[in-house]
């Protein structure tokens, strides 16, 4: 399934994602790391800031990408 986030296409597989694998802070976002299932080669990352949202002017936290990681092996 491929869904359009942020003006880019993306290929979201659904009920794929785990557990919390890692997570880091670098200034301004926290970056998610979580495991998939088995059969997929990529683990989903999300990048988290905060940010004022399209339909509110709420400054909260967002999801600002979603990226794959390649799983180590």
């Amino acid at each position: 399934m491929v869904l359009a986030f942020n003006g880019k296409g993306f290929e979201w597989i659904p009920n794929a994602v785990l557990d919390l694998k890692e997570f880091r802070i670098e200034k301004d976002k926290v970056y998610l790391t979580y495991n998939t299932v088995e059969d997929i080669k990529n683990n989903y990352q999300f990048v988290m800031t905060k940010a004022i949202g399209r339909y509110d002017s709420v400054k909260k936290w967002r999801i600002e990408d979603i990226k794959l990681v390649t799983k180590e092996k």
